[in-house]
């Protein structure tokens, strides 16, 4: 079986300009699937060995702490792996939006444990990677 070719970076007409910041981030000259691969080990590397009161640090007053705002990577992480699924099967139908404080809210990451949330971050992440 022969793999699939190497994705790139999306052109600015397949994206709502609300991403083009984000986008615009990806390197061009590197296929997307390696960006990705590597932004999941760095986020481990990068939190693996955090002290315990990292987790729970805020930069200011009603802001995301560092537990929430992981929560907040690994929602977001589901949702749009759900809508490239979506995108993938050639299934035309629109997608509801997603309030990210409300899924903040829900999500009580603050009864988390650290691992556990890099955990589904890990898993995940190796999921969308095949998908």
């Amino acid at each position: 079986m022969t793999e699939p070719s190497p994705l790139t970076r999306p052109e600015p007409r397949e994206y709502a300009d609300f991403y083009a910041d984000y986008v615009g981030k990806v390197p061009e000259d590197v296929p997307v699937l390696e960006v990705l691969a590597a932004q999941g080990a760095e986020l481990q590397k990068l939190l693996a060995g955090a002290p315990a009161e990292t987790w729970d640090h805020r930069y200011a007053e009603g802001k995301w702490s560092v537990r929430e705002l992981v929560g907040h990577i690994v929602d977001a992480e589901r949702i749009f792996s759900y809508r490239a699924l979506r995108f993938g099967r050639g299934d035309d139908t629109a997608l509801p939006g997603m309030d990210q404080d409300v899924f903040v809210a829900g999500g009580d990451f603050a009864r988390r444990s650290p691992m556990s949330l890099l955990d589904e971050a890990r898993h995940l992440r190796a999921a969308n990677l095949a998908l």
